[in-house]
């Protein structure tokens, strides 16, 4: 059983740029965080803090995805102590 987070580009429902960070355990997304300038929403597929940006509709998270992402040099992989910090604010904000 294997967990990777990762964060790559994302764009609003209207436009704005930010970030959608996103935790893959065996290739299915099971936590995200979506980030707007100040704002940062938080789903999982029990649970959301704002409608708009519920949990995705398509959880899995698949090599090709993976490769077709690095390709474009849009994903960076982060460490789990930084999920879980931009996580525990995304909960607390």
């Amino acid at each position: 059983m294997t967990t990777k987070y990762y964060r790559t580009y994302n764009e609003s429902h209207y436009g704005d740029v930010g970030y959608y960070y996103c935790e893959v355990h065996n290739q299915t997304i099971t936590r995200q965080i979506v980030s707007f300038e100040n704002h940062l929403y938080w789903a999982t597929p029990s649970n959301c803090n704002n409608d708009e940006y519920d949990f995705t509709d398509q959880p899995d998270f698949l090599d090709s995805d993976l490769s077709q992402l690095k390709e474009h040099n849009q994903l960076i992989e982060l460490t789990k102590e930084e999920f879980e910090g931009i996580w525990e604010k995304a909960i607390y904000s």
